[in-house]
């Protein structure tokens, strides 16, 4: 006979709420590293004056456009920013940003992943 622990464990409902607590973790991780990335990289205030295409912002922060395109349209899946008709724009969770709540933010280490593959040396 199965002891509630063993049933628990082997239950499909806790199978799946465990795989998404995990799912959660690992993404959580990533997120944060676009985030870090685009304060670094100075993206929410490249177009702090309004919405702009991928070449200009990558030409703001100087970094190639292809890599550029890549982390903005993951920090726009990420509700970071918001992307209409090809362009980007600030979207209100930005306004940390600006006020410097995320000052500390900027002086932790961005992942080398995003970042080798968006800037140039």
């Amino acid at each position: 006979m199965l002891d509630a622990e063993t049933t628990a464990a082997t239950d499909p409902q806790t199978i799946l709420q465990l795989r998404r607590q995990m799912s959660e973790l690992a993404r959580g991780y990533r997120t944060a590293q676009v985030l870090l990335t685009c304060v670094e990289l100075g993206v929410f205030e490249a177009i702090a004056a309004g919405a702009a295409a991928e070449a200009e912002i990558a030409a703001a922060i100087a970094c190639d456009a292809r890599g550029t395109g890549l982390l903005l349209n993951t920090a726009a899946s990420l509700g970071l920013l918001e992307k209409r008709d090809n362009r980007f724009a600030n979207s209100p969770p930005d306004q940390l940003c600006r006020y410097q709540i995320l000052d500390d933010l900027c002086s932790a280490a961005v992942s080398s992943l995003y970042r080798d593959y968006a800037c140039r040396a």
